[in-house]
């Protein structure tokens, strides 16, 4: 496993890092117990940053796992005030049974506007790092526009922001004006994770194509990507490094079912994604977004139109 520096944070992460949100109630609801076994075959296999948030309700998880001190811990929270981060981070610690939250940041920031008007959550951040309860703030951002903001905040340590080669989930632009932007804040001393590499199971088809795309930026930090089992672990630190999948392996994840996941709880029910479904699968109804399995061909087109990015292949 590669490792590399969270910008000027001092914090040494593997370029491959693994997300909470595919295996959190939100989405496949794997049992803490068993999630806990793939967080530890993860790090056995030299991945050492575990990614979570405080909406996925996944800090059980973490806590079943026993990792050691050494993995990394990272966490997001829609706190606005110094008092609201106080509370996000003490239920982090209180909750995942670990003293120190390596990395904390603030969830779905839009802009440097947004920023500013979260400044007392990221002064509590800044005190946080002081007392050595947290070694890193930053934020999560599908805005160009957030990724140019947090970069000009000395408070923040790293930005995790949506990239991936079909442009999918960036919010206010093209995938190339958000590289720009992304190379922008790393020469500011940021570090960069990056959140759907693969689209958000998107872009499952052509994986290699996902990773290698990935791999030309030098300033990427890491690529944190959503683990269900031990197989799709394999296949992602194979892919990571540019080795081809084993034919066994491949045959294996390519067979398994997909749908498309809809994440209801942050869905605004604007029905764009059921106007742009060519197939009619989507439907919006009193109750929010309902998609019809039978009739969806995992093309990825709504996913692209979601202004939350809301959906996904899992």
């Amino acid at each position: 496993m590669e490792y590399r520096n969270l910008g000027n944070s001092g914090i040494k992460i593997s370029f491959l890092s693994m997300g909470t949100l595919t295996m959190s109630p939100m989405q496949k609801d794997i049992a803490p117990d068993k999630a806990g076994e793939l967080m530890r075959k993860a790090f056995s296999e030299g991945i050492n940053y575990f990614d979570s948030a405080e909406i996925y309700r996944t800090y059980k998880h973490i806590k079943a796992s026993g990792l050691p001190a050494e993995a990394l811990i990272g966490s997001k929270s829609y706190a606005v005030t110094y008092e609201e981060m106080r509370e996000s981070i003490e239920k982090a610690r209180r909750e995942t049974d670990r003293d120190i939250i390596d990395m904390f940041m603030l969830h779905q920031q839009e802009s440097a506007l947004t920023l500013k008007g979260h400044h007392g959550a990221i002064e509590y951040m800044a005190e946080a790092k002081r007392r050595g309860i947290i070694r890193a703030a930053g934020i999560s951002t599908h805005n160009i526009a957030g990724v140019r903001g947090a970069a000009e905040l000395e408070e923040l340590d790293f930005i995790f922001a949506i990239f991936n080669y079909m442009g999918l989930g960036i919010l206010d632009g093209t995938k190339e004006e958000m590289a720009e932007a992304l190379e922008y804040a790393a020469s500011k001393g940021k570090g960069i994770l990056i959140m759907k590499g693969l689209g958000g199971g998107h872009c499952f088809r052509e994986p290699e194509k996902a990773f290698d795309f990935l791999r030309q930026y030098p300033w990427i930090s890491s690529v944190v990507i959503g683990m269900q089992n031990e197989d799709e672990i394999k296949a992602n630190l194979s892919l990571i490094s540019g080795k081809p999948l084993p034919n066994e392996l491949s045959r294996r994840i390519f067979e398994r079912k997909r749908y498309l996941n809809v994440e209801h709880e942050g869905c605004l029910k604007c029905g764009t994604c059921a106007s742009r479904c060519d197939q009619h699968a989507i439907t919006l109804g009193e109750n929010g977004i309902s998609v019809d399995h039978s009739k969806c061909i995992l093309c990825g087109y709504c996913a692209s139109v979601c202004p939350e990015f809301c959906l996904e292949v899992v």
